[in-house]
C-alpha cells in the first residue's frame, strides 16, 4: 500500500556449472562491494537505495513507496555502456516489478 514503509531484502548468489556442465547451480555469495538499488516510479520519478548489510549472504533497504501505481526495482550495479560513455548506457541486469496500491 501507499505510503507504508516496505523491505527490500537482496540476498547474493554466485551462479556455478554443474557437474555436467549445464547450468547453474547457486551458492549464496558473501560480496563486499556496495549495492545500489534504483526505483522507478511510474510518474518517471526516480529513487536511488543503498542497501545496508545486515547478515552474512542478506542486505536489507527500507523504503516507502509514497505513489500508487507499477515500480520499477533495478539493482544499479549492473550498468554497462557502448565506446562512447555519453551517448548510450544500458541496464543489463534482473528488474522486478512491484505493483503498489
Amino acid at each position: 500500500m501507499s505510503g507504508r514503509r516496505s523491505t527490500i531484502l537482496l540476498f547474493p548468489l554466485y551462479p556455478y556449472l554443474r557437474g555436467d556442465g549445464s547450468c547453474c547451480r547457486y551458492e549464496r555469495a558473501d560480496v563486499r562491494y556496495p549495492f545500489r538499488l534504483q526505483l522507478l516510479g511510474p510518474r518517471g520519478r526516480t529513487l536511488v537505495v543503498r542497501p545496508r548489510k545486515i547478515a552474512r549472504f542478506r542486505y536489507a533497504a527500507r523504503v516507502t513507496f509514497r505513489v500508487r501505481g507499477r515500480w520499477e526495482i533495478r539493482v544499479a550495479n549492473y550498468y554497462s555502456s557502448g565506446r562512447d560513455e555519453k551517448a548510450t548506457i544500458r541496464y543489463h541486469g534482473p528488474r522486478l516489478w512491484v505493483t503498489v496500491r
